[in-house]
């Protein structure tokens, strides 16, 4: 399976997510809580299902610790469902195929389709590559209460 594949069957199960949160919310329906604490990540397709069921049950992210590579596609949720405790760090690297390869253009196109924009300018200020982007968590989202 290519990354092009990848990100298109992910693009699509997030579209049909998003309308299925929607319409729970619509519900009001009262969300759970996930925990996320020292993920070091994983391959791309079982993070997209992880979080499609997250936001398919409405649920809120709570991150401590770290939150590397694949994990990191957390930042697709929306802003008010997630949050992150003092001290947590996002690490980001430029995805790599099955053969460890990163293919410049896919990789642009899931940076796009995960990362916010001030994520994407700061990738995009360095060459492409595996080695670590290190985010203080709460510089992109909530600090958990």
């Amino acid at each position: 399976m290519t990354m092009a594949t990848i990100l298109r069957f992910i693009a699509t199960v997030f579209f049909a997510l998003a309308i299925t949160v929607a319409i729970r919310a619509s519900a009001n329906q009262h969300p759970g809580e996930v925990y996320i604490r020292n993920d070091p990540g994983g391959l791309i397709g079982e993070y997209a299902i992880k979080y499609s069921g997250i936001m398919a049950r409405d649920e809120h992210v709570r991150i401590s610790g770290y939150c590397a590579s694949a994990c990191t596609m957390v930042l697709i949720l929306p802003r008010d469902h997630i949050c992150a405790e003092p001290g947590t760090m996002f690490l980001i690297h430029s995805p790599t195929n099955i053969e460890g390869k990163i293919e410049p253009e896919l990789t642009w196109q899931f940076y796009r389709q995960f990362y916010p924009p001030v994520i994407q300018r700061r990738l995009a200020a360095r060459p492409l590559t595996t080695d670590l982007l290190v985010v203080v968590a709460t510089t992109l989202v909530p600090e958990c209460e």
